[in-house]
């Protein structure tokens, strides 16, 4: 689920750069933002309290909603680091409301 909310974020983002994003963008989403979402979406899965199969996995709890949130939250100031101030409609894509 983490991928598929990742590639339509990513496609999105895209999208709102008009298809033209900026240089290394490709390849840093491709790989340290993928591989960095990845590792944050692993640690919080495998952080949840399974005291017995009868109690919810988290795995199951979670919504590609509440991944996406999570993946704006990290990617934002991310992007902004990297690639400098966003342009308004990328920051719209990156708005931190819940889905």
């Amino acid at each position: 689920m983490v991928v598929e909310v990742l590639d339509d974020l990513s496609y999105a983002i895209i999208r709102a750069y008009k298809n033209h994003p900026p240089q290394g963008y490709y390849d840093w989403m491709s790989t340290t933002a993928t591989n960095r979402i990845r590792q944050l979406a692993t640690v919080i899965l495998e952080d949840s309290p399974a005291k017995d199969e009868a109690e919810t996995n988290i795995e199951k709890e979670c919504t590609p909603g509440a991944f996406k949130y999570l993946m704006v939250a990290w990617l934002r100031p991310q992007m902004e680091r990297k690639f400098g101030a966003l342009p308004d409609a990328v920051a719209k894509v990156l708005s931190l409301r819940a889905s």
